[in-house]
């Protein structure tokens, strides 16, 4: 019986259609997954895997690209000799219920009623993307990685360094801005937070004393994003050690 049931729902062309329809939405979303996994990632690369990835979805949320999709599955439905997709069954809300309400929406065909149902489904997917790595906090650890980076470049990071320090209490800011302009010289060749992490906590306790502001700035982009976690538990050590 169990066996007679999954053999009908496989029969049933709304099977068919579900998992067609979810399947530009999963590999979108399944590849951004594998990105921000990587060892190698940044925060800033993240943010902007993030946002190529709500483009994408936002461009799936287009009626042409879903007439496309209504139609490749008609035929598929047809050649694979599936249930034909049909509205499903109107059900009356009972009359208690229908007092001082709005009447339902009644669709003139299966496809606007699954037009309605892919879309909510596209909306929730980005919105639940964009709560994610939208918030301050995640932009703000970006603004620490870049103005890392740019000091690193010797680069003007003023703007940066001001979003830094009006958000963070934590750091002097004279004394990180004349920190930062050295970093270059204590990490030679460094093109990444990972490199510089790397390079200062090879060096002495009295070097990394002269850097105090740098090293709570290395400290907090430790504590949060996943991907430096490797180095983190080396240079913790090093720091607890003063």
């Amino acid at each position: 019986a169990k066996a007679q049931g999954v053999l009908a729902q496989f029969e049933n062309g709304v099977t068919y259609m579900a998992l067609y329809m979810m399947r530009s939405v999963f590999e979108a979303v399944d590849s951004l997954s594998c990105i921000l996994q990587a060892a190698d990632q940044t925060v800033t690369g993240a943010l902007e895997s993030v946002r190529f990835t709500l483009d994408q979805l936002q461009k799936l949320r287009a009626d042409d690209k879903y007439d496309l999709l209504w139609n490749y599955i008609q035929r598929m439905v047809t050649e694979l000799d599936l249930n034909k997709i049909k509205l499903p069954r109107y059900i009356r809300r009972p009359a208690r219920y229908e007092q001082n309400s709005h009447t339902a929406h009644h669709f003139d065909s299966s496809k606007d009623y699954y037009r309605v149902q892919y879309f909510t489904f596209l909306d929730c997917v980005i919105n639940h993307i964009s709560h994610r790595f939208e918030q301050r906090g995640m932009i703000m650890y970006a603004n620490m990685e870049s103005l890392v980076k740019t000091a690193l470049d010797r680069h003007d990071f003023s703007a940066l360094l001001n979003e830094v320090a009006n958000f963070y209490d934590d750091f002097q800011k004279s004394r990180l801005e004349t920190q930062l302009k050295m970093l270059p010289d204590i990490c030679p060749g460094s093109r990444s937070v990972t490199e510089a992490v790397h390079q200062f906590r090879q060096k002495a306790k009295e070097v990394r004393l002269l850097f105090d502001e740098v090293e709570r700035l290395f400290t907090f982009l430790l504590v949060v994003p996943c991907k430096y976690c490797f180095l983190a538990v080396t240079f913790l050590i090093k720091y607890n050690d003063r």
